[in-house]
């Protein structure tokens, strides 16, 4: 999984000093964006589909990328950051450095990256067709077992504890030796 770690915005850079700002950049349409709690943090998960990619990146960075709509220019979505969301200290060199980190890891909608995603995109579904087809391998979509498994996680922790295995190897000792005393009785039973 790739990490974002936001780096100054390198100043400097010809012609494009004020006109990233505007510029209005979206997210390509197949991505899928999730906010997780991870070692008592959120992140937010960014998994691309089609290359079989997963991003995390940090809560400000997900509030700035869900504004990436390609109607808002960059400079409107830092406003909205300050302003809205409450992210009084996010300056141009975040946001650009989170836009330039979008684009390198191909993940903003763009004609180049449209038309050689597409393909794959395209590619990738062709497979999934083709593995519906299949009736040795069908895929059934059941329930998401993450929050009934958080809920239950705390009543059954002391399953996985040192004494509950000691207590496991006992019980299996025990059983193996009523078993081995009178083996030929038990296989007669089976």
């Amino acid at each position: 999984m790739t990490e974002l770690r936001t780096t100054p915005a390198t100043p400097g850079m010809p012609g494009m000093d004020q006109q990233w700002l505007t510029m209005s950049p979206s997210l390509r349409k197949e991505l899928v964006v999730d906010l997780r709690r991870h070692k008592e943090s959120l992140v937010a998960i960014i998994e691309d589909p089609v290359r079989s990619k997963f991003f995390q990146i940090g809560v400000t960075e997900y509030h700035f990328i869900t504004l990436l709509d390609g109607r808002r220019t960059v400079q409107n979505i830092i406003e909205a950051m300050r302003r809205e969301r409450g992210y009084g200290e996010f300056d141009e060199a975040a946001a650009q450095a989170i836009v330039n980190w979008l684009g390198n890891m191909n993940l903003l909608d763009t004609a180049t990256s449209t038309q050689r995603l597409c393909q794959a995109a395209q590619a990738v579904e062709n497979q999934r067709l083709i593995g519906l087809l299949n009736p040795v391998s069908f895929r059934v979509n059941l329930i998401n077992p993450d929050q009934t498994l958080r809920k239950i996680t705390p009543w059954m922790s002391w399953m996985f504890t040192p004494l509950a295995l000691l207590a496991w190897l006992v019980t299996g000792l025990v059983a193996w030796m009523l078993v081995s005393s009178d083996y030929q009785r038990f296989c007669d039973a089976a």
